[in-house]
């Protein structure tokens, strides 16, 4: 019976990580772990930089709307921006 027990504990020994492999794995883990953390916080970094740029963007097209919003309601027809375009300066001549 002793035997028998002997053969049981051995093939599960074989079963078993040592604790040095698993410490080994836990630590290469924690390793990769904190590089992506690393490089995520860049990558958020960067579209933070991004997203203002593009607010920066935004704000600067939506005042140039309203600049030539307003051109358009203070200046004449014939001066207005796109006017050659939509042949208001053919009119201002005749």
């Amino acid at each position: 019976m002793e035997d028998i027990e002997n053969i049981f504990r051995d093939e599960l020994q074989d079963f078993f990580v040592p604790e040095a492999k698993v410490q080994a794995h836990i630590t290469r883990a924690n390793e990769h772990l904190a590089e992506k953390k690393e490089r995520l916080a860049a990558h958020a970094k960067q579209i933070e930089k991004v997203r203002a740029e593009m607010r920066k963007v935004y704000n600067l097209y939506q005042s140039r709307l309203g600049f030539a919003g307003r051109v358009r309601q203070t200046l004449p027809a014939a001066r207005r921006p796109g006017a050659l375009l939509d042949g208001g300066a053919t009119k201002v001549g005749r």
